[in-house]
């Protein structure tokens, strides 16, 4: 195993676990996936510093996450990536290592996560139902 595969297993199977609950895991690895998505050239500095606000504004958004959330994960994001860059300071490797290994490795806890709140979801949608149409109100076809 090369070191930098290295690094990103403990990055995501060792420390992300140890410091960070269910919800906010999930948000932290979508906050790796859309720094890994980053297309910014390096004449423009590769964006970095910039990405980083704008992750955690779609991070607040997606995941209802108050700002003392969001401050942590994303020092993390930048601590795990000062770290992976004094591996190998090639940005593009570590873009497309890290979505690599999102794909591989993270697919299974992503996908628990989308059926939870896909469940959740419909469970809303059969809640309400029932409970329209258990109170005599007239329900509108979809």
């Amino acid at each position: 195993m090369e070191i930098e595969e290295t690094i990103l297993e403990d990055i995501f199977e060792r420390k992300i676990p140890s410091k960070f609950a269910d919800k906010e895991r999930l948000a932290l690895i979508d906050a790796f996936s859309q720094f890994s998505q980053n297309p910014t050239s390096m004449s423009a500095g590769y964006g970095i510093e910039n990405n980083y606000s704008f992750i955690g504004n779609n991070l607040e958004k997606r995941y209802k996450l108050g700002m003392t959330i969001i401050k942590p994960i994303l020092t993390f994001l930048r601590q795990s990536f000062t770290e992976m860059n004094g591996i190998n300071n090639d940005v593009y490797f570590w873009r497309k290592a890290i979505a690599d290994y999102i794909k591989e490795k993270q697919h299974r806890r992503i996908t628990r996560y989308d059926s939870f709140i896909s469940c959740s979801q419909s469970c809303f949608i059969i809640c309400g139902y029932l409970l329209i149409s258990s109170s005599g109100l007239p329900c509108l076809e979809l």
